[in-house]
């Protein structure tokens, strides 16, 4: 819960965490980023720097500031990083146009979490951009099986269908 994960903090940084949330999600990302970068770099907790390098990576990316996101999402030991951690950094090699970095970064998530859907879509996009309509359609449909709203899914799996000429 947020409450848990503030406890640590004192006040004034636990403010800067829930103000820069806020301005996250009311499309103020260069607010936000602000506001993250005043918080201190928690050199021993291990949770808490992935959770600060995640608010900031998913500001960077919102800012469009892609290399910067995969630098700092990418720090540290990624062989059990959390889920959130992954896809932001997946989204950041996507958009950098590093399809084997992001791919990667999908899959795994896609180990532990089989009936996502929205990671299932984002690899569909990796096998796309890759030329590999055929998997990238197996994942689609996956996506819209689990999701049966999932517009964008459905979107990509018709791109799929035409360069497959189906």
């Amino acid at each position: 819960s947020l409450r848990h994960r503030l406890r640590p903090l004192g006040s004034a940084d636990a403010g800067r965490v829930l103000l820069g949330r806020v301005l996250l999600r009311t499309q103020e990302p260069e607010k936000a980023l602000a506001e993250f970068l005043k918080l201190p770099d928690p050199p021993d907790d291990e949770r808490r720097r992935t959770e600060l390098d995640c608010m900031i990576g998913e500001a960077l990316l919102r800012l469009g500031r892609f290399s910067e996101a995969q630098a700092r999402l990418g720090r540290g030991d990624l062989t059990s990083a959390d889920p959130r951690r992954l896809v932001l950094l997946g989204d950041a090699n996507l958009a950098l146009n590093k399809i084997p970095e992001a791919t990667d970064c999908y899959r795994r998530i896609l180990a532990a979490e089989s009936r996502n859907p929205f990671v299932h879509h984002r690899i569909a996009v990796c096998l796309l951009k890759s030329k590999s309509p055929e998997l990238a359609l197996d994942h689609c449909k996956q996506a819209v099986e689990i999701s049966p709203e999932f517009a964008q899914a459905m979107y990509h799996a018709a791109l799929a269908c035409t360069r497959l000429r189906r």
